[in-house]
């Protein structure tokens, strides 16, 4: 049921998610030197809580608990997405392209959609879920060059090659605390598939496989000498996937701080150390 408490706690998870894509933006653009307005981080922002809050409302059933004097949940969740959608729209299309706005728009209505529509592949496709997620928070790279007319270059695709990797992690991981409701529901996730520890190992594999692919970029210089220090969020979700492992906790907020760690990251390596 929908209260008070998990109406705020679901916001402020909304915003954590946000801010962390927000995180892995600029981290991207301090790596290739590109630069980045204030105009995208609320594009960014508002897709997210969007979509997050979206599915949030459609996930609970309603109590006829009141939020703010005679307001219903209900109405100040469909509200806030209301106010969300206007902030998006009036921002892309002042300062977005054309091409910006269709692949938003786009990117928009894919995540909206998989909830109330592609949800049931799942029950029939292993890690459809998964895949799915990790490439809608990939695209949003694809995005930000198209926002500001960059151009693809090689580096840049293999780093997009990288941060599906990364995504694709943090999405599966966050899937064991829903293990319980996936498996009601029928939806055929790794974590659901697999047994707990082997998909850990796995998730552990791909964090090897993921810094690999960074190496590879900087080695043959295609990702500037700076994505180095992306090796260190890297090794932080390690850590805490064997962590969560040994105490069996498992908590979504674990990997996404990754995100954050990219910025520090970067922003170490840029001032501090090169």
């Amino acid at each position: 049921m929908i209260t008070k408490q998990n109406i705020s706690n679901n916001i402020f998870k909304g915003f954590f998610i946000a801010l962390g894509a927000v995180a892995e933006i600029i981290a991207f653009a301090l790596v290739f030197n590109l630069k980045i307005g204030f105009e995208f981080y609320l594009i960014v922002i508002a897709m997210a809580l969007i979509i997050y809050l979206f599915d949030f409302s459609r996930e609970y059933k309603y109590t006829n608990v009141k939020i703010i004097n005679s307001f219903p949940p209900k109405l100040i969740l469909y509200l806030t997405i209301f106010l969300l959608f206007a902030i998006y729209g009036v921002v892309i299309i002042k300062y977005g392209s054309l091409n910006s706005i269709i692949f938003s728009f786009i990117l928009l209505v894919a995540g909206l959609s998989y909830d109330p529509f592609l949800k049931p592949i799942t029950k029939s496709i292993i890690g459809f879920k998964d895949i799915y997620v990790a490439i809608c928070w990939n695209t949003l790279i694809i995005l930000f060059i198209l926002f500001y007319n960059y151009n693809f270059s090689f580096g840049i695709i293999l780093f997009l090659v990288f941060v599906f990797s990364r995504d694709f992690v943090n999405a599966s991981f966050c899937d064991l605390k829903d293990l319980r409701s996936d498996a009601q529901k029928k939806l055929l996730t790794f974590a659901e598939v697999f047994n707990r520890d082997y998909f850990l190992r796995l998730l552990q594999i791909l964090n090897v496989i993921s810094a690999v692919i960074l190496l590879i970029g900087i080695v043959i210089k295609f990702i500037p000498f700076i994505g180095i220090s992306l090796l260190i969020p890297i090794i932080f979700t390690a850590f805490f996937i064997e962590y969560s492992k040994r105490k069996r906790f498992f908590s979504s907020y674990f990997v996404d701080l990754e995100y954050f760690i990219w910025l520090i990251s970067v922003l170490f390596f840029k001032y501090l150390i090169l």
